[in-house]
């Protein structure tokens, strides 16, 4: 059987990237190890009570900011009901509970208070990097890869905000740490936002790229936190919905364990149960469990990218 897309792996990544294939009328085929869709992005029961496997906040569904999420879904033509959080998160920090909400002027004002040495200079951060986020990825919001990009459209933006654009293309091939050092000099300080890159961008600050730090210092505030209504089981659901409208093909409770390959080149996956699957395209977004399936860091192959190259504006937190 060949398809146009096989993906591999159906948490929300996956079933992401194939609904808008599927959508697009593109045949497409979705692997997954489990017997349902969703990743951690799921339930499970004991005892009839009805639990979420682990992802609780989502972000993305905002009306303001950079939400990707609302921008698959209307790719879609799907709703989906969210119920937003009052508070992102506390964080508990050399003895003080710091609220994450979405007021940023009351979330620096709060850390002023904490780090009294350093209010000025916080007050000036945040002012900073919510007028660059404004201007690039509210004003001009694009959910596209660079080449696939309007010049023109890229152009307008540009020259209407030249500085924003400069302070932010500025932060490529820098640290989260390098940015912060600009403003800041207590140690302190630096260890509290060492948390928070730890969180989200699963790195410490000199790890964290400046670029990426950057958005998410104030998305995580602007942006806002969702659940959807009911429970998290409704985002994957609504993703295998629109797979299976579209005629797409979900395969359930079978594993990749070998990458085939014809002349150097992917052409399809071999799944746990000998049945081989032929793609034109092979979208990776999965953890590896075996030896024999092939990393695709391994290989310079246009025909075998990760979901990140595929959709890589997504932004999924907890999941």
């Amino acid at each position: 059987m060949e398809f146009d897309a096989i993906i591999i792996g159906g948490g929300l990544s996956g079933l992401t990237a194939a609904s808008l294939l599927a959508k697009s009328r593109l045949k497409v085929a979705v692997i997954e190890k489990s017997y349902n869709p969703g990743g951690s992005c799921g339930i499970f029961k004991r005892n009839g009570a009805t639990f979420d496997i682990g992802a609780a906040m989502l972000f993305g569904f905002g009306e303001k900011g950079f939400n990707a999420h609302r921008f698959v879904f209307n790719c879609l033509e799907e709703p989906l009901e969210v119920v937003k959080h009052d508070l992102l998160y506390c964080m508990h920090f050399k003895g003080h509970v710091i609220r994450f909400g979405d007021d940023i002027s009351a979330f620096a004002a709060q850390l002023g208070t904490i780090f009294p040495s350093e209010q000025a200079n916080i007050g000036r951060f945040y002012r900073d990097l919510e007028k660059m986020y404004n201007n690039v990825m509210v004003a001009n919001p694009n959910y596209t890869s660079p080449d696939e990009t309007d010049a023109r459209g890229a152009l307008k933006s540009l020259i209407k905000h030249p500085l924003s654009y400069a302070r932010f293309l500025g932060y490529l091939n820098k640290s989260a740490r390098s940015l912060l050092e600009k403003y800041f000099s207590d140690p302190e300080i630096f260890k509290f936002f060492d948390k928070i890159t730890s969180t989200y961008c699963y790195a410490t600050l000199e790890e964290s790229p400046a670029v990426l730090a950057a958005v998410m210092f104030v998305d995580n505030h602007l942006g806002g936190s969702y659940y959807p209504a009911g429970s998290t089981i409704f985002l994957p659901g609504k993703l295998e919905q629109v797979i299976e409208e579209n005629g797409g093909t979900m395969v359930f409770e079978q594993e990749v364990t070998k990458i085939v390959f014809e002349h150097n080149r992917p052409v399809g996956v071999e799944l746990s149960s000998g049945e081989i699957l032929f793609g034109q395209d092979l979208i990776y977004s999965a953890r590896i469990s075996s030896n024999r399936v092939c990393r695709p860091q391994k290989y310079s192959i246009p025909r075998f990218f990760s979901v990140t190259t595929f959709f890589h504006s997504l932004r999924f937190s907890g999941v």
